[in-house]
Protein backbone atom coordinates (compact mmCIF):
# COMPACT_ATOMS: atom_id res chain seq x y z
CA UNK A 1 0.00 0.00 0.00
CA UNK A 2 3.21 2.58 0.66
CA UNK A 3 3.96 1.53 -2.85
CA UNK A 4 0.64 2.79 -4.35
CA UNK A 5 0.88 6.23 -2.74
CA UNK A 6 -0.65 5.43 1.12
CA UNK A 7 0.38 7.91 3.52
CA UNK A 8 0.37 5.48 6.54
CA UNK A 9 -0.49 1.72 6.82
CA UNK A 10 -0.97 -0.27 9.39
CA UNK A 11 -0.76 -3.86 10.50
CA UNK A 12 -3.05 -5.85 12.70
CA UNK A 13 -2.81 -9.17 13.00
CA UNK A 14 -5.48 -11.04 15.55
CA UNK A 15 -6.58 -14.21 15.92
CA UNK A 16 -10.64 -14.34 14.86
CA UNK A 17 -12.17 -14.15 18.18
CA UNK A 18 -10.61 -10.60 19.33
CA UNK A 19 -10.24 -9.21 15.38
CA UNK A 20 -13.03 -6.67 16.58
CA UNK A 21 -11.72 -5.48 19.86
CA UNK A 22 -8.03 -5.33 17.93
CA UNK A 23 -9.65 -2.83 15.12
CA UNK A 24 -11.76 -0.67 17.78
CA UNK A 25 -8.32 -0.14 19.73
CA UNK A 26 -6.68 0.82 16.45
CA UNK A 27 -10.03 3.35 15.64
CA UNK A 28 -9.36 5.13 19.10
CA UNK A 29 -5.64 5.55 18.15
CA UNK A 30 -6.29 7.09 14.48
CA UNK A 31 -9.68 8.69 14.89
CA UNK A 32 -13.12 7.45 14.12
CA UNK A 33 -13.21 10.03 11.46
CA UNK A 34 -9.92 8.71 9.09
CA UNK A 35 -10.82 7.16 6.16
CA UNK A 36 -9.28 3.70 5.84
CA UNK A 37 -8.37 1.02 3.45
CA UNK A 38 -8.69 -2.38 5.21
CA UNK A 39 -7.85 -5.63 3.17
CA UNK A 40 -9.65 -8.02 5.44
CA UNK A 41 -12.63 -9.98 4.61
CA UNK A 42 -12.95 -11.29 8.02
CA UNK A 43 -13.02 -8.01 9.07
CA UNK A 44 -16.22 -7.35 7.42
CA UNK A 45 -17.99 -9.69 10.28
CA UNK A 46 -17.85 -6.97 12.61
CA UNK A 47 -17.94 -4.05 10.80
CA UNK A 48 -20.37 -2.19 8.42
CA UNK A 49 -17.75 -0.54 6.03
CA UNK A 50 -18.46 2.50 3.72
CA UNK A 51 -17.65 0.22 0.47
CA UNK A 52 -17.03 -3.34 0.91
CA UNK A 53 -15.00 -4.73 -2.62
CA UNK A 54 -14.20 -8.57 -2.57
CA UNK A 55 -11.48 -9.27 -4.72
CA UNK A 56 -11.45 -12.83 -5.98
CA UNK A 57 -8.65 -14.51 -7.07
CA UNK A 58 -9.12 -17.42 -9.43
CA UNK A 59 -5.89 -20.00 -9.25
CA UNK A 60 -5.11 -23.20 -11.65
CA UNK A 61 -7.19 -25.12 -8.92
CA UNK A 62 -10.33 -22.51 -8.63
CA UNK A 63 -11.03 -20.05 -6.84
CA UNK A 64 -8.75 -18.86 -3.65
CA UNK A 65 -11.68 -19.46 -1.06
CA UNK A 66 -14.87 -20.12 -0.38
CA UNK A 67 -16.43 -16.43 -0.76
CA UNK A 68 -20.01 -17.50 0.00
CA UNK A 69 -20.48 -15.92 3.41
CA UNK A 70 -18.93 -12.89 1.98
CA UNK A 71 -20.96 -12.44 -1.25
CA UNK A 72 -24.23 -11.18 0.32
CA UNK A 73 -22.11 -8.04 2.03
CA UNK A 74 -20.33 -6.88 -1.18
CA UNK A 75 -21.33 -3.72 -2.81
CA UNK A 76 -18.90 -4.91 -5.48
CA UNK A 77 -17.28 -8.52 -6.26
CA UNK A 78 -14.34 -8.82 -8.54
CA UNK A 79 -13.13 -11.64 -9.99
CA UNK A 80 -9.36 -11.60 -11.44
CA UNK A 81 -7.50 -10.77 -9.01
CA UNK A 82 -4.89 -8.80 -10.04
CA UNK A 83 -5.35 -7.36 -13.20
CA UNK A 84 -4.16 -3.97 -13.63
CA UNK A 85 -6.73 -2.70 -16.17
CA UNK A 86 -9.59 -4.05 -13.88
CA UNK A 87 -8.31 -2.71 -10.63
CA UNK A 88 -8.12 0.83 -12.74
CA UNK A 89 -11.44 0.66 -13.64
CA UNK A 90 -12.60 -0.04 -9.91
CA UNK A 91 -10.61 3.01 -8.60
CA UNK A 92 -12.38 5.24 -11.65
CA UNK A 93 -15.21 4.45 -9.54
CA UNK A 94 -14.77 5.14 -5.33
CA UNK A 95 -15.45 8.86 -4.75
CA UNK A 96 -15.07 10.55 -1.60
CA UNK A 97 -18.17 12.90 -0.50
CA UNK A 98 -18.86 14.03 2.77
CA UNK A 99 -15.65 12.37 4.55
CA UNK A 100 -17.06 9.05 3.61
CA UNK A 101 -16.29 6.34 0.53
CA UNK A 102 -19.04 6.11 -2.10
CA UNK A 103 -19.01 3.58 -5.56
CA UNK A 104 -20.72 5.34 -8.36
Amino acid sequence: MLQAGAERVFYIQAYENVIECAFQKFLESIGKDALIICESRNLRNYVRPGIYILMIRETETGFQKDMTIHLPMANLACRGGNDPVQMQRIVSRISIQQNSWKLD
